[in-house]
């Protein structure tokens, strides 16, 4: 018995080892590593949910459940940051997510707002090649091998034309179009296990979010992004001295190369550097929320990655000593909103600082939403009430409001939505755009009414017409002595950019 039962291990063995190996090599050296990088992830999954569904309980102690959420997050910063690609981009995201997520996971995660790996420099050059139809040696006056910054999809070289002109090269990792599908594959399997373990709605939004992080491989897609940002800010007069997007030399690019000009300055997480070269923090901040919220409201074509390193601050080119401008970099995740979708998106900030609960609650049901004061909370990332000021809507959060908020999405967030079909979609990535302003915001100490700045640009989105404020409205039938006539503050705000909300 005891020989058949060898003779079977052998004979067993002999083939998964021939056929493990082969995956391997396969692996290793042709797929892109999109097996053992998949299985990392999907193995750190079901460790992350089997330990907060035994020790996530309402009666530990706040030392265990930080204890918790580090190691939770110290699992995930592992697998992003041996995974690299989008694992990195998702881990940028969760290190910006502080008003959602717990302080553990900002602080673990802040690591990946750094430099990434980088490819090697024959890799660059076979892609330079291979796009553009000569080497960088030819096609630049001078060309530097060492890249000067590394990020989850691409990284940067250092150059100059022939005709002396500075550029930056953005050159895309070449594993990238290989691990893509691999890595959103598991993506969606790993958002149904998290639906199945945690009893929440979440795999109906992966579809959406997929389709808009395969268009960020396509580099001819992001320089026509970047000229149609930089036409929308040189619209706007309140803008167009204050933000720069880098110039494109189309001539230089690809799908996997971009060329453009190169930026000199200070990337916005550089706080200290910033203020010891005498910047005013306060006016960065205006000029940051101010370029996002015009984004959101008005041209809904919206920026949805202004992650730390994609804004940089230089000394402005044609201004006084040491007044900034803002430079906007890496234009491949963009969003063209509905224009239904934006002005009803207006409205409902709108509503939300005139008190009009009656409209707002008519927009929440509208796109699906069953939980308005949820939703509400969620939009403003704060605690919402109904029947409070807009003046309450710009006082501090505290840590305790932020672990409420927690705790009521964890327990309501199944009978969020009425309809999964009538939610807009566009939310899920204005969202990610408005989390990391406020994000940045906090880490500045909240130099900048964020909030209300929003409102300001939502009353101009929706431009002069009295009839986005119904005469009927609750804003106007409340009489409250923090509230104007909403009819006259409608055309007031039309007529000078929305800054009657500067009085509630």
């Amino acid at each position: 018995m005891q020989a058949r039962l060898g003779h079977w291990a052998v004979r067993t063995a002999i083939p998964c080892t021939l056929v493990g190996g082969a995956a391997w090599a396969w692996d290793r050296w042709y797929g892109a590593r999109v097996l053992s990088r998949s299985t990392r992830a999907i193995w750190a999954a079901g460790q992350l949910a089997l330990d907060y569904k035994w020790n996530f309980q309402a009666d530990r102690s706040a030392d265990a459940l930080s204890a918790l959420h580090r190691r939770a997050a110290e699992r995930i910063l592992h697998v992003c940051q041996r995974n690299g690609g989008l694992y990195t981009k998702f881990g940028q995201a969760l290190a910006l997510q502080s008003a959602l997520l717990p302080p553990e996971y900002n602080k673990v995660m802040q690591v990946l707002l750094d430099d990434a790996p980088f490819s090697s420099y024959t890799e660059v050059e076979r892609i330079i090649v291979d796009e553009l139809g000569d080497s960088p040696k030819k096609l630049f006056r001078t060309f530097e091998e060492e890249p000067v910054a590394s990020a989850s999809i691409a990284q940067v070289h250092r150059a100059t034309l022939h005709d002396g002109t500075a550029v930056a090269v953005k050159v895309q990792k070449p594993e990238i179009p290989r691990q893509i599908e691999w890595d959103l594959r598991v993506h969606t399997l790993l958002m149904k296990f998290f639906e199945w373990a945690f009893d929440l709605p979440i795999t109906w939004a992966g579809a959406f979010v997929q389709e808009h992080l395969r268009q960020e491989i396509d580099f001819v897609r992001e320089a026509r992004n970047a000229q149609r940002c930089a036409q929308a800010i040189a619209d706007e007069p309140r803008l167009r001295d204050d933000v720069h997007v880098p110039f494109v030399f189309t001539d230089y690019s690809g799908k996997r190369v971009l060329t453009c000009e190169w930026m000199d300055g200070r990337r916005l997480a550089d706080v200290d550097a910033l203020k010891a070269m005498g910047y005013n923090m306060t006016e960065i901040m205006k000029t940051m929320v101010d370029l996002f919220a015009y984004q959101i409201f008005v041209t809904g074509f919206v920026h949805c990655d202004p992650h730390p390193g994609n804004l940089l601050v230089r000394p402005h080119p044609d201004g006084p000593a040491r007044r900034p401008q803002l430079v906007l970099l890496d234009h491949g995740l963009y969003l063209q909103c509905r224009e239904h979708f934006r002005r009803e998106h207006c409205q409902l900030w709108k509503s939300l600082f005139t008190n009009d609960h009656h409209r707002l609650t008519e927009i929440c049901h509208q796109w699906g939403i069953r939980e308005v004061g949820m939703f509400a909370s969620a939009t403003l990332m704060r605690p919402y009430q109904q029947g409070q000021s807009a003046a309450a809507l710009s006082t501090p959060v505290s840590a305790q409001d932020v672990y409420s908020m927690q705790l009521q999405a964890k327990e309501r967030a199944r009978g969020f939505l009425m309809s999964e079909q009538q939610f807009p979609r566009e939310l899920i990535l204005v969202a990610r755009n408005m989390n990391m302003i406020r994000a940045y915001n906090q880490a500045l100490g909240s130099p900048v009414n964020r909030i209300g700045r929003m409102a300001d640009w939502a009353v101009r989105g929706l431009g002069a017409d009295w009839d986005e404020w119904p005469a009927g409205s609750s804003a106007t039938a409340t009489g409250s002595s923090d509230m104007v006539d909403a009819r006259a503050a409608h055309a007031s705000a039309a007529a000078t950019g929305g800054r009657y909300l500067r009085a509630y």
